[in-house]
């Protein structure tokens, strides 16, 4: 998994808004997200800002933070962009807080061999990711707003 600090590369367009950021789950783009399901989760990359956070007049202390943005690679050149996410283990608990806290479940993540289990949406209308190993789930992603689209190479952790 790679931090990172600007957005050069994936996602450039996203955050300047002429990418096309989808915020609300509509029919069409539920068809589209459906086949990302039972994909692996190749890597990630995660950033140290969220757009979630970019209207705050003041700074939430990343010990305080639950929004996230980044990078999920997936198999078959899958690139599913996602921004303000929240991460959950438990479906009825509260989001991990805490950019430390965050980004180790991420880690693990990325690292577990998990796939997209389940797409869906929740009450209004926003994506819903539930990634699982070996058919157990171990995480659940609320997303704010993605952008779809595919990846040329995997992203250099060495920089």
């Amino acid at each position: 998994m790679a931090t990172g600090d600007s957005r050069n590369g994936h996602g450039a367009d996203a955050a300047t808004g002429d990418g096309g950021i989808q915020t609300v789950v509509t029919e069409k783009d539920m068809q589209s997200l459906r086949a990302l399901e039972g994909k692996l989760l190749t890597t990630l990359t995660l950033w140290e800002d969220s757009l979630a956070y970019g209207d705050e007049d003041e700074v939430v202390p990343e010990t305080e933070r639950i929004f996230f943005d980044c990078d999920l690679y997936l198999a078959d050149r899958q690139l599913l962009e996602v921004y303000g996410a929240s991460a959950y283990f438990d479906p009825d608990g509260e989001p991990l807080q805490g950019m430390e806290v965050i980004t180790e479940a991420l880690g693990e993540l990325a690292e577990g061999g998990n796939v997209v289990a389940e797409v869906g949406s929740d009450a209004e209308d926003g994506l819903v990711l539930v990634f699982a190993a070996d058919d157990e789930a171990t995480m659940i992603m609320a997303v704010s707003g993605w952008v779809l689209s595919t990846w040329d190479e995997l992203p250099d952790y060495d920089e």
